[in-house]
């Protein structure tokens, strides 16, 4: 055989092969651009997929350095050595499963310990679900607004809160920890 028929072989081969067609290409295109009008536009608005998917693009609440100024509340600003001191907000609220609620945890510059928080959810018969933990938040740091860790359906829940006390010089040794109620509510 010559190499000139070998060649014409080849290219009868590569245009034999089977190409999307124009129909395909420009259907999916607009599937495409119907779903995505869609999930932008208001039709698709609050409903549980939109929220849920919502959810993918909010934040988790970042650890800040600082002190928050909070209306009511006094600093605190002496914290005698081995005690542990915080301000922890306990009715917090969401508006829906997704988005960041009003979580707001701190940990006060005087407080020589190393703190993490825990929220559960408690049933009927007093069992606890976790459905938050927070990041390890040093001395003079803060979370404010924050996302759960387990979805929650519309309503208000009790619970309770432990938070957890590291030491600073082995911040993977729990030194101690304390308990108390809050509740959580979820709008909708």
């Amino acid at each position: 055989m010559s190499s000139s028929r070998k060649s014409a072989d080849a290219a009868g081969k590569k245009s034999s092969q089977k190409q999307p067609s124009k129909r395909i290409i420009v259907t999916t295109t607009v599937l495409v651009i119907c779903v995505m009008a869609v999930l932008t536009s208001g039709l698709w608005g609050n409903t549980n997929a939109a929220n849920w998917a919502k959810g993918f693009f909010v934040e988790d609440g970042k650890v800040m350095d600082g002190t928050l100024e909070l209306e009511g509340v006094e600093s605190i600003e002496n914290v005698p050595e081995g005690e542990v001191r915080f301000y922890i907000n306990k009715n917090v609220v969401f508006e829906n499963p997704y988005t960041q609620g009003s979580i707001i945890i701190q940990n006060p510059e005087k407080c020589g310990f190393i703190l993490q928080f825990r929220f559960y959810v408690v049933d009927e018969f007093g069992q606890g679900s976790l459905v938050y933990i927070s990041d390890k938040i040093k001395p003079g740091q803060y979370i404010k607004g924050d996302k759960l860790d387990s979805r929650l359906f519309e309503g208000t829940y009790n619970g309770t809160y432990t938070v957890f006390a590291y030491s600073p010089d082995n911040p993977d040794k729990v030194v101690g920890e304390t308990s108390g109620f809050l509740k959580i509510m979820v709008e909708n």
